[in-house]
């Protein structure tokens, strides 16, 4: 079994624990891992693109498949059986706890999908999630410009047209 699918079990196992959970909060917990606690150097892991519902990962629903499919995973997925429970055993102790860590971050699926949000917008531009609306984007990511005449042609007045990226 490849390192990144006993991740995957370790992170459902953990998650089952969580009131709430969904494919997307998995999946949103996958990208966390990858780029706030660099996981794609401690194993071979999962690459994300923009999708319908932020970053979003085909080879993170391929281990699904097939986990389901050798029995670690039943119920669409989202169950651990005992087989799935032993080889997510066989994960290093420093990456159980990494991910330990960033389960204990988010109280709820919500709030982890708000904080991708957040902070990620980039993976968020095919975004079908209207109810997570960027108020207030963090500092350093985005700066407005340009400026829209007035339709009454008087003055003109600030107003965002575009956002560019600023680093």
């Amino acid at each position: 079994m490849l390192n990144r699918q006993r991740i995957l079990l370790y992170l459902i196992q953990e998650l089952q624990h969580k009131a709430k959970f969904t494919k997307t909060a998995v999946d949103k917990m996958l990208f966390l891992l990858l780029k706030e606690y660099s996981f794609g150097e401690k194993a071979k892991f999962y690459s994300f693109y923009p999708y319908k519902f932020g970053p979003f990962s085909q080879l993170f629903y391929y281990d699904l498949r097939k986990m389901e499919s050798v029995g670690c995973l039943e119920g669409n997925g989202m169950n651990l059986t005992a087989q799935g429970a032993k080889e997510a055993g066989h994960l290093e102790p420093e990456l159980k706890e990494c991910i330990g860590q960033a389960i204990a971050r988010f109280p709820s699926a919500e709030k982890l999908i708000d904080y991708v949000y957040a902070r990620y917008p980039d993976y968020t531009v095919k975004s079908e999630l209207k109810a997570l609306p960027l108020a207030k984007p963090l500092p350093g990511f985005y700066r407005e410009v340009g400026r829209i005449p007035r339709p009454s042609g008087g003055d003109e007045c600030q107003a965002p047209t575009s956002r560019e990226f600023s680093e």
